[in-house]
């Protein structure tokens, strides 16, 4: 009893000071929200407000601005989360001076074309053509550019709501790391490795959109978990249908705000084929039928959630109204020919293999902390390891049992996130990496966890034989 007693008492201690630390760390940093200086994406995001004022004001789903760059760029739901703020709050009237964003022509652009030319001259390869002709093409469009006005109040109101919003990501974080691991210790700690990291103190200071893709990709994920549970449990149909549809939900929400988070979608589909091929296997494994029902529910419900994902996805975007395949197929090649250019042009451009690897181990699984002494870098890796170890085992407890679940579900999350965004990724700008981020935070919080448990366990051993009476150490 009372060895249970210590157990408890040093448990909820961590627990509280974790809890501290983190109420600490959120109090700190949203007092400082609005006092650093414009970053050169913000006016983006926020001018981007104007398409908010098209679509929920003026309700004008046929004007040419939809057809613009600026339009599909980036998806739309950012802009839309923008332009309510500053509606509904700041009262300001986006569209007297609104119209395309005139920053693109002054600032970005620019930028592009005569690193572009130089780049040409030296290279003579066509594909670089290519790029300068389309980089010409969008400067064609933006020459009547007009601006909206804004101010620092406005900026303030909208990075708050960002960090906001990054806060809410967080506890996601710390929700889903809890569930996994069934303990709450893990799920603190990757909440505050992620919340303390420099590079997402950084960002979600910042009238940005990656806080709200943390959002919208952790909440997709602990949804899928949630649907999961479902069809473990045998849940009511109306229940699984319901979740299903919020996951299609979640998941246009999230490609919605930028289409980097495709990864989140990917896993999704990856996780239904792992079940059923999961299923098959212990069907041929136990000398069973196929379980044709189980796999027909499975690729309903799959393609329930692929088909709202869409639905609401072009719905959101008066842009695909039209040609929603063709206009998707747009989308993705101007980002591709963007983020060539931007590769070729920009600081940290990634172009080779090795550039990828070493940036994705640099800012991604060590979370940008590349200037660590090999004490240090070996005490981190060591609990990577460790954390990489119980979520795995986990993972295989689980699958014994026979069933797929959240740990296994994270896995693929992870490998996922590494593998199609380690791909995709072009350039090291630290914001990219932070979905590497959020995977290393939950398997760094797994990781000292257990070293935790294990020094409490040594403490209370020690504990108890410091105060072991004396008959108890000679019985004789």
């Amino acid at each position: 009893m009372i060895k249970r007693l210590s157990s408890s008492f040093f448990h909820y201690s961590i627990i509280l000071f974790l809890s501290l630390i983190l109420i600490f760390c959120a109090r700190v940093l949203y007092s400082n929200v609005g006092e650093a200086p414009i970053y050169n994406d913000e006016p983006s995001w926020m001018q981007g407000a104007y398409f908010y004022h098209l679509l929920f004001i003026k309700k004008d789903i046929l004007n040419k601005d939809w057809d613009s760059f600026i339009s599909y760029d980036q998806p739309p739901v950012a802009k839309y989360i923008f332009g309510f703020l500053l509606n509904s709050y700041n009262h300001k009237d986006i569209d007297s001076n609104g119209g395309l964003m005139q920053w693109q022509l002054s600032t970005i652009i620019p930028e592009y074309n005569a690193p572009l030319i130089k780049f040409i001259h030296q290279q003579e390869n066509p594909f670089d053509r290519k790029l300068l002709e389309y980089n010409n093409s969008l400067l064609l469009q933006i020459k009547l550019a007009r601006v909206v006005p804004l101010d620092q109040q406005d900026y303030k109101l909208c990075r708050r709501a960002v960090f906001i919003i990054g806060l809410f990501a967080t506890a996601l974080l710390i929700i889903i790391g809890s569930y996994v691991f069934k303990n709450i210790i893990p799920g603190l700690m990757a909440g505050i490795f992620f919340l303390t990291n420099h590079t997402v103190i950084k960002v979600f200071l910042l009238a940005l959109v990656d806080s709200m893709c943390c959002f919208f990709v952790l909440s997709s994920l602990l949804v899928l978990f949630w649907l999961f549970h479902g069809l473990k449990t045998k849940g009511s149909k109306r229940r699984v249908v319901a979740v299903s549809i919020l996951e299609g939900l979640l998941l246009s929400l999230a490609l919605g705000t930028k289409l980097i988070t495709t990864y989140i979608l990917v896993t999704v589909v990856l996780v239904f084929v792992a079940s059923i091929l999961f299923e098959i296997f212990k069907s041929v494994k136990a000398k069973n039928d196929i379980p044709v029902k189980i796999i027909s529910v499975r690729v309903a419900l799959l393609s329930l959630i692929l088909t709202c994902a869409f639905s609401f996805f072009v719905l959101f975007n008066p842009f695909l109204y039209r040609d929603p395949i063709g206009g998707i197929i747009k989308m993705d090649h101007h980002r591709m020919m963007l983020m060539q250019m931007q590769s070729r042009t920009q600081s940290g451009g990634i172009k080779s293999f090795s550039q990828r690897i070493s940036a994705v181990c640099k800012n991604g699984i060590l979370m940008g902390n590349d200037n660590l002494n090999i004490f240090e870098s070996f005490s981190y890796f060591f609990i990577f390891v460790v954390g990489l170890g119980v979520l795995i085992k986990k993972s295989y407890g689980e699958l014994c049992t026979g069933f797929l679940g959240p740990p296994t579900i994270l896995i693929l999350w992870i490998a996922t996130t590494f593998i199609l965004n380690g791909a995709m990724i072009h350039i090291k700008w630290d914001r990219y990496f932070i979905p590497f981020m959020m995977c290393v935070s939950l398997i760094i919080g797994s990781g000292t966890s257990e070293m935790l448990d294990l020094l409490v366990v040594r403490l209370i051993k020690f504990k108890d034989y410091l105060f072991k009476r004396p008959q108890d150490q000679n019985p004789s």
